[in-house]
């Protein structure tokens, strides 16, 4: 589970930096200029994906152990303080608090799950995990600060240089991690897909 929250973490982090830097440019292109009001909205939510990450694969030691009950009872509660927040963060926050309200509940459940996982079943974070966490999440936070409170262009400037301080890092790390090339991994899988219809036309 260790390693599967690190691989998460490292994959992850610079695909989160990279949709909260262009989330005007997402809304865009998935929808209209009509609703840029939603781009703090998917701000959010990527701080609240950087936390699923790091939690669902701890609510897995409860299925893995057979503590099924256990992760009813979490998942529930879970859902249940996700509701709750939507209407209490539509109130206080308008448009902005459903993505509030999508970040506070991982927040929370990051928490309660790994008190119950550590007292119930002994988990702890590897070295490796706690590595990634303090790299990454200091500068998604930061990004997501300048976002919020920066005039253009400084806020996307100080967003793209995290972006790319942990690329660099999430690609030097899955580099030790797999013993291999991360990008000469990736760069194999493209030539292959691209080959493959020209394989199949000829055939």
């Amino acid at each position: 589970m260790n390693e599967q929250a690190e691989v998460g973490l490292l994959v992850a982090a610079p695909g989160i930096l990279a949709t909260m830097q262009f989330a005007p440019l997402v809304i865009r292109i998935f929808y209209s200029g009509d609703f840029t009001d939603a781009v703090p909205v998917l701000q959010w939510q990527e701080l609240g994906v950087l936390l699923q990450l790091s939690a669902w694969p701890l609510g897995f030691i409860l299925v893995a152990k057979g503590d099924g009950r256990t992760f009813f009872c979490t998942e529930l509660a879970g859902s249940l303080v996700n509701m709750l927040l939507i209407f209490v963060g539509i109130a206080l926050f308008g448009l902005i608090g459903t993505g509030i309200a999508f970040f506070t509940p991982y927040a929370l459940y990051l928490l309660g799950i790994f008190l119950v996982v550590t007292r119930r079943h002994g988990f702890a974070w590897s070295r490796a995990t706690l590595r990634a966490w303090l790299v990454i999440f200091p500068m998604v936070g930061a990004a997501f600060l300048a976002l919020q409170v920066l005039p253009t262009p400084w806020g996307p400037l100080v967003a793209a240089a995290a972006t790319v301080l942990v690329s660099v890092h999430s690609v030097r790390q899955l580099d030790r991690a797999l013993g291999t090339l991360v990008l000469l991994l990736v760069w194999r899988k493209l030539v292959r897909i691209v080959r493959r219809p020209k394989a199949s036309r000829t055939d």
